[in-house]
């Protein structure tokens, strides 16, 4: 009898350490800062928005599950190792960028709410989290079917990535399946590492046009040269260093 209250005891101890350890808060969020989120092996992290989330792209895949929860504004995270990377969630109006933070013990976020900062706080203004933006077009094309152009690059040194927004308009006859699109990028031949590209729609019938979004991790701030294929035809671009500021 003495054991199994000590048992009971024991459980009641750990149950409230894991409730003071979770935490419950707000974060803002801009189009030149991110919110780093605390998470912990073993623990799911809901994410809730003002806005419908419609997509996300999480830096590392293998080590994080991210599930969005139908007829909601909820995203669970739950990490499957101890990893740092970035998350980018896809509203209807807006792009939310996180960190990443998982740890076997202490605190974590339980509950997230977040809100989309309209005007940048000053810490993103003079911090290193300030984003660099050059805006241009460069075009570029794959024959009678796709046209491309570079609308974008900034830089967000939060994650230290580059972002390369790309409008894509579909100049063919027949509907084109983005999924279908492909894409790579060289300097001197060699390949680059990108995360995977984020497709704001699906379909692109004819004379329609959408976006697509590349997150590239340049360690060496130079040019370089995007490829696009689709079945069997392909076009390039270089981006010159001169893009890159």
């Amino acid at each position: 009898m003495v054991i199994t209250r000590f048992f009971l005891l024991l459980s009641f101890i750990m149950l409230t350490i894991s409730n003071v350890n979770a935490l419950v808060r707000e974060v803002g969020v801009s189009s030149n800062e991110m919110a780093t989120l605390s998470l912990r092996m073993g623990q799911s992290t809901v994410l809730r928005f003002n806005e419908q989330p419609v997509k996300g792209v999480v830096g590392n895949q293998n080590y994080y599950n991210v599930e969005f929860i139908q007829n909601t504004n909820d995203v669970t995270i739950q990490p499957l190792g101890e990893v740092s990377t970035n998350l980018f969630i896809y509203c209807k109006h807006h792009t939310y960028g996180f960190l990443l933070k998982t740890t076997k013990n202490g605190k974590y976020d339980d509950l997230v709410k977040v809100r989309w900062n309209s005007r940048p706080s000053s810490y993103a203004y003079n911090n290193k989290s300030k984003k660099r933006v050059t805006t241009f077009s460069i075009k570029f094309s794959i024959k009678n079917v796709i046209n491309f152009s570079v609308e974008d690059i900034t830089y967000n040194s939060l994650a230290k990535l580059w972002i390369i927004d790309l409008n894509v308009n579909n100049i063919g006859q027949d509907d084109v399946e983005l999924k279908n699109v492909t894409f790579s990028i060289t300097r001197r031949n060699k390949a680059l590492q990108f995360q995977p590209p984020i497709f704001l729609i699906e379909k692109l019938k004819k004379n329609d046009s959408g976006r697509i979004r590349i997150f590239l991790n340049l360690k060496i701030k130079q040019g370089f040269t995007l490829h696009a294929s689709y079945k069997e035809a392909n076009a390039k671009v270089i981006i010159p260093r001169a893009r890159l500021r």
